[in-house]
């Protein structure tokens, strides 16, 4: 007995005609729907491509805002860390010296002239000593001050400076110390000052140096500027910095920095630093600006989206954009991928349609012919169609007696003539009690393990009722998932994992840390100079030293460590269960490493890195904190002169 040794020529007939019909209406609402998804996805697809865009750049202009702000916020901190720097740097000097030279008077003699002219902070810090009581010693700035009793000198306030130090250093050792005070070069007693001061016992004096607030504040407003001005972010895109009179602190023409830019105007004559005022003095009118300007480095007009946004404690504002141009090209390029696409999965499922359509009726076409043929020709027939197929098939009578399986179900099961149920039963967990029943599982034959989904369904024919159980091999279609996630998860270009992945992880692993008790280090890379690298040799020879780049980082890194492409020229790495000094060996070995490759074209690579080690005691509740502190790091190495790595302890 047999699939068709119990399938008459008329119910034949009755299939076949019910399978063109549902395959040509399946293929028709198939194609009508993808038809009509695909024009409501093109209707909404600029909109929703432009208003990414935008929230791009706002997110960009965001963070910038937020790194001035922690500046800001710093300021004092940076100020009183370079001036305890700078007094312990002297007295490091002096204690060299006092090792060398055993008279008293030269080495105080030397000493003082030894720290005379140096200066610090664009040129503004210099040290000063005065002894215990009250004579000045040294005063780099104003030499002419030296030998004189300064004991009674007073500040903008009343407060007699002198005996304020030295009580402090006599009582302290050391200590800051805010005052107001004449500034060179400037008129007026009432500058805010702070000094910082130290007890040296050699000269049994007090050495120490003092900055203006608004020194340091200038300082530290050009290093946000000089971070800016080489700032780009998705390969192309960059910032500018103006403040409220129209004076351009980060700029794409660098000749024009610290110049009026008030008279760069757009195509009606309008000059952009009044429509960008306007749009930060009137929320109702938005923070996102239209014009028309050129194009950086050419001379080509252009109509140009930006969002802008101000930092009144700077008087600034800060802004980015993009062209329409370059917009409407990736959208046209974006629609232009999705209708390709779009065109070969119909064809695709068209001539797949068509193929099931052609067997279904050469396979009833060839049954029908041979139908009334001796059951063996029927056997044969059948033996053929079950052994191609690529599903196992059991058919059994409800008593439990096997009475036909096909090839595919034999290799499955190991079958023989002599099989039972209960065989079957060994490599899958089957309830022959609930005959009608759908599942997935695992057939294992002790070697390997092959997924299946497998269904059991009860068939009548005259008056008695069989069971057929099928078995579908599930492997290709979970090699193709796999194909899938592997595609949402890595960065095409490089092959490592991309951004999403990253972060996806980064968070889980944030939440183990405290769970664990452990240390997870993160290092953020940015390849130096790495536009320069495009501009030269070309995008292309960009992208090749991107892959190379990503390889040495493969081969050298842990498969437990994930390694990340963050953007453009930026990598992530997070080392699991490993200590700063851990990390930081192996990313000086990995730079060694970068520096011995040969990048072709004679191209040598460096490249920066912030590294932080994150555990129990420092972790925040917020892990984006993390990532902005190492961000600084990175930027910190950029700062120090590149091909360098920074830690917070460096």
């Amino acid at each position: 007995m047999n699939f068709f040794s119990i399938v008459r020529k008329r119910t034949l007939k009755v299939i076949l005609i019910a399978c063109i019909i549902v395959v040509i209406g399946v293929s028709l609402a198939f194609t009508l729907y993808r038809i009509s998804t695909f024009q409501s996805y093109l209707d909404t697809f600029r909109d929703n491509y432009f208003q990414e865009k935008k929230t791009q750049v706002h997110t960009e202009v965001q963070r910038r805002i937020s790194d001035i702000d922690y500046y800001e916020k710093t300021t004092d901190v940076i100020l009183e860390n370079e001036l305890v720097s700078r007094v312990n740097d002297a007295i490091n000097i002096g204690d060299g010296l006092f090792d060398e030279i055993d008279n008293e008077a030269n080495f105080k003699s030397t000493f003082i002239e030894v720290i005379r002219d140096i200066r610090f902070l664009d040129g503004v810090g210099y040290y000063f000593i005065v002894d215990l009581d009250g004579v000045n010693l040294l005063q780099a700035e104003n030499p002419e001050l030296e030998g004189q009793d300064l004991w009674g000198l007073e500040d903008a306030d009343g407060n007699r400076v002198i005996q304020d130090l030295i009580r402090i250093a006599t009582n302290q050792g050391q200590g800051f110390y805010e005052y107001k005070c004449t500034k060179p070069g400037f008129e007026g007693n009432n500058y805010e000052k702070v000094a910082y001061i130290k007890y040296y016992e050699p000269l049994n004096a007090l050495i120490g140096t003092g900055l203006y607030h608004d020194d340091v504040s200038r300082s530290v407003k050009q290093q946000v500027y000089d971070r800016y001005q080489n700032y780009t972010y998705d390969e192309e895109g960059y910032l500018f910095v103006m403040n409220y009179e129209g004076i351009a602190k980060v700029f794409s023409d660098e000749t024009l920095i610290n110049e009026d830019v008030t008279f760069l105007v757009d195509a009606d004559g309008t000059s952009l630093h009044t429509l960008f005022m306007d749009a930060i003095a009137n929320p109702s009118y938005g923070d996102f600006v239209e014009y028309e300007y050129y194009k950086p480095g050419t001379t080509i007009k252009a109509n140009k989206v930006s969002y802008v946004e101000a930092y009144p404690a700077w008087q600034i504002y800060i802004g980015t954009g993009f062209y329409m141009d370059d917009f409407e090209n990736a959208v046209a390029k974006d629609k232009k991928m999705a209708f390709k696409q779009l065109i070969m999965e119909l064809v695709v499922f068209i001539l797949l349609t068509i193929a099931i359509s052609i067997l279904i009726i050469a396979l009833n076409r060839r049954t029908l012919n041979h139908a009334q043929k001796a059951a063996i020709d029927a056997e044969k027939i059948y033996e053929t169609l079950s052994e191609l197929s690529a599903e196992g098939m059991v058919l059994f009578t409800k008593e439990g007696v096997i009475e036909d399986y096909n090839l595919k179900a034999k290799e499955l099961f190991n079958l023989d003539d002599d099989s039972e149920l209960k065989q079957i039963s060994d490599y899958l967990e089957v309830d022959f009690n609930i005959l009608e029943q759908k599942k997935y599982g695992h057939i294992n034959d002790g070697n390997n393990t092959t997924p299946v989904e497998w269904y059991l369904k009860t068939i009548r024919y005259e008056g008695d009722d069989y069971l057929v159980l099928y078995v579908g091999d599930m492997s290709s279609r979970i090699d193709y998932e796999k194909k899938l996630e592997y595609l949402a998860t890595t960065d095409m270009l490089t092959g490592l994992y991309n951004r999403r992945y990253f972060m996806e992880n980064y968070h889980h692993e944030m939440a183990l840390i405290n769970r664990y008790e452990s240390s997870t280090c993160i290092a953020m890379i940015d390849l130096d100079y790495f536009k320069n690298i495009n501009d030269r040799y070309g995008h292309s020879t960009g992208d090749e030293v991107l892959k190379i780049f990503s390889h040495l980082l493969k081969k050298t890194f842990r498969e437990s460590d994930l390694v990340a492409r963050y953007g453009g020229e930026e990598f992530m790495i997070l080392m699991t269960k490993t200590s700063l000094n851990q990390a930081r060996t192996i990313l000086l070995r990995f730079r060694q490493v970068v520096a011995k490759q040969d990048f072709n074209k004679g191209i040598e690579l460096t490249f920066s890195a912030g590294l932080l080690e994150i555990n129990t005691d420092i972790i925040s509740e917020n892990p984006e904190v993390h990532l902005n502190e190492v961000d600084e790091l990175l930027y910190k190495a950029k700062s120090n002169g590149r091909n360098r790595i920074e830690t917070p302890y460096n």
